[in-house]
């Protein structure tokens, strides 16, 4: 009797041993899962950090190509606004004529011309004189016609130049833009991977901590079931001893039995 109740004593130890050993190991996986998700938000709020510094940089140049762009589509004729179609104006007479540096020069020019030759041909008598006529005319021809090309050239090369700065802001906006799209990807990108890392991590620890549960109470299983097969052994001796010595034949007399301490 006392070796079963031994056993039984050995299963209880063994199987709270069992217990404080998968609580341990249980609070040492929380622990473990806690500080996982202290890294894994940490590191989120880094990468949300770090993309909100790179918007909050790009932004002037964001801000300042949409005006640009804008301004371009409206001198371009694509949309309605001021000087609408404007840098797609073909050059005019009336443009060469409303060129400042045309109204500043071209009129003193084309008397100055017309007097040297004018005073030319006075000094040789021929004034009036069909060489000297054609003289004029073919001097007010060329310097109107280089004069006009002046204008042509300082016309289109305003177009250009509007166009070309315009453009640049605009392609300077377009760049801050993508650069911004690209830092938001990666840090998504970064992120999802944060999360899918934690989430891997966070699996292994709980499939641990579940094997370790199960482990622990098969253990458990085992245990009991060894102390409920002991019992069980003691028992079954006891009684096939107590028949045995209970038998009329035995050597304490008929019917007599055996003492207590023999069932011990």
């Amino acid at each position: 009797m006392w070796g079963a109740i031994a056993s039984v004593a050995g299963a209880l130890i063994m199987s709270d041993a069992g217990s404080d050993a998968s609580s341990s190991q249980e609070s040492a996986s929380r622990d473990s899962a806690a500080a996982t998700e202290r890294s894994s938000a940490a590191s989120v709020a880094e990468q949300k950090r770090q993309y909100d510094l790179a918007r909050e940089d790009y932004a002037p140049w964001r801000a300042a190509g949409g005006p640009a762009v804008t301004r371009l589509s409206q001198l371009l004729g694509l949309s309605a606004g001021p000087d609408s179609g404007a840098l797609n104006k073909k050059f005019s007479v009336a443009d060469f004529m409303d060129d400042p540096i045309t109204k500043l020069s071209y009129q003193s020019g084309l008397d100055l011309g017309t007097q040297a030759i004018d005073r030319m041909a006075g000094a040789r008598g021929s004034r009036n004189s069909g060489a000297t006529l054609k003289a004029l005319s073919r001097f007010g021809t060329d310097y109107t016609g280089a004069k006009a090309g002046e204008s042509y050239n300082r016309f289109y090369g305003d177009q250009e130049r509007d166009f070309n700065r315009l453009a640049g802001i605009s392609g300077v906006g377009q760049t801050a833009a993508r650069d911004t799209a690209a830092a938001g990807s990666n840090a998504a990108n970064n992120i999802g991977n944060i999360m899918m890392a934690q989430g891997n991590t966070l699996g292994n620890i709980y499939g641990a901590q579940g094997n370790a549960r199960g482990a622990a109470a098969i253990a458990q299983g085992n245990i009991w079931g060894g102390a409920a097969q002991n019992i069980g052994n003691w028992y079954g001796r006891n009684q096939m001893l107590n028949q045995y010595l209970n038998q009329p034949s035995n050597s304490y007399g008929s019917g007599g039995g055996a003492p207590d301490y023999y069932l011990s």
